[in-house]
């Protein structure tokens, strides 16, 4: 399940709640610093109404550069590979 909050204002706590319920579990992918943003927002209401493990990728406290999207993901570890590894799976520990 995908929730696409790709603006500052957060999609509503009881689709969050919905989420965590459905799925057991967040993993929360920023293409920008995890710190203050929509992720940290969402992460509080998972904790307090219904909590499951989360899981929050996204650039830390790296400034962006001129690149193209491309490069500033790869730089940013925001890959697939790196997603996958941070996925938790079933007999696999998470990097």
């Amino acid at each position: 399940m995908t929730l696409d909050v790709s603006t500052r204002k957060l999609v509503g706590r009881r689709s969050i709640v919905q989420a965590a319920q459905r799925t057991g579990a967040k993993i929360i992918l920023e293409e920008h610093s995890v710190f203050g943003g929509s992720g940290s927002a969402a992460s509080e209401v998972v904790v307090k109404e219904y909590s499951v493990p989360i899981i929050s990728i996204g650039a830390g406290g790296q400034y962006g550069a001129s690149m193209s999207h491309e490069e500033l993901l790869s730089r940013h570890g925001l890959t697939v590979p790196r997603i996958v590894a941070a996925t938790p799976t079933p007999g696999r520990e998470t990097r």
